[in-house]
């Protein structure tokens, strides 16, 4: 079940991020530039949480209970932002918040999840193991971003406004949403199926 939290997780991260660059540059009409720095604060956040809370919250709850609380925080995030993501909105009200959650859930659902991928295996097995959930990983964004574009297209075309960024803005927010609800899916999917396995000391990097 590792490897397909690894999925999950990608297809709901991976189009997240892309649908939310583009409503920032094609909805609020920042700058490549300016949309990069709203940006800057979620690599940021999942880098502290995963270097100095998400190991020691798997030591002291487990893997699956740090799982699934990040899928859930992750899909809190998405569906607000099919909310808040309006043409009216600005970066600080309408993004900001949202956008923590969606890296604060990441943060707390990938670590567990890659090392679920990893811990039931030999430790010679370990390198095939770690080449799997990055296969994974890959393959959920690509599918992810795949069904979101369409999710979105669809809805853009369906929405019946006269104003094209009102319309488009209608395909970002679906998008937003499916993303949650592919996150929501992956708590329900982890809550029954993952097994929380001993764990070694998880290595340090080089």
């Amino acid at each position: 079940m590792g490897n397909i939290s690894v999925f999950l997780i990608a297809a709901s991260w991976f189009p997240l991020i892309y649908i939310l660059v583009l409503y920032l540059q094609q909805v609020l009409q920042l700058s490549p530039l300016g949309g990069a720095m709203a940006l800057l604060p979620m690599p940021i956040l999942m880098a502290i949480f995963m270097i100095a809370v998400a190991e020691k919250l798997m030591a002291k709850v487990g893997i699956k209970k740090t799982m699934i609380v990040g899928f859930i925080i992750l899909g809190t995030g998405s569906i607000l932002f099919s909310q808040s993501a309006t043409i009216e909105g600005n970066y600080w009200t309408n993004v900001l918040l949202a956008s923590l959650l969606a890296a604060l859930g990441n943060a707390l659902a990938y670590l567990p999840a890659t090392t679920a991928s990893v811990a039931a295996v030999e430790s010679e097995r370990s390198g095939l193991a770690s080449g799997l959930y990055n296969t994974f990983y890959q393959v959920g964004s690509a599918i992810g971003l795949a069904i979101m574009v369409a999710i979105a297209g669809a809805a853009t075309a369906s929405s019946g406004s006269a104003d094209p960024i009102e319309a488009l803005n209608a395909g970002f927010q679906q998008a937003f949403f499916w993303s949650g609800i592919i996150a929501f899916a992956g708590a329900i999917l982890s809550f029954i199926f993952v097994r929380t396995p001993e764990l070694a000391q998880i290595p340090a990097e080089e």
